[in-house]
């Protein structure tokens, strides 16, 4: 399995684009870990993850 790590916050559009185009990669055995540090809500991505399995998301609240 392959593993994908990135940062995020506030590019929901952006973010939606990569996802479309990872999505179509021929690779099939793969994670991608996404850490949202702090996004406001208007811009948060969890409702991604019922289009796009393979998306795991940690959220850093801020303090």
């Amino acid at each position: 399995m392959i593993s994908i790590v990135t940062s995020y916050y506030n590019r929901l559009k952006l973010f939606e684009q990569t996802l479309r185009t990872i999505k179509k990669s021929e690779v099939k055995d793969f994670e991608f870990v996404v850490v949202d540090d702090g996004s406001d809500p208007g811009q948060r991505i969890e409702f991604l993850q019922s289009q796009y399995p393979f998306l795991k998301i940690i959220r850093i609240d801020p303090d």
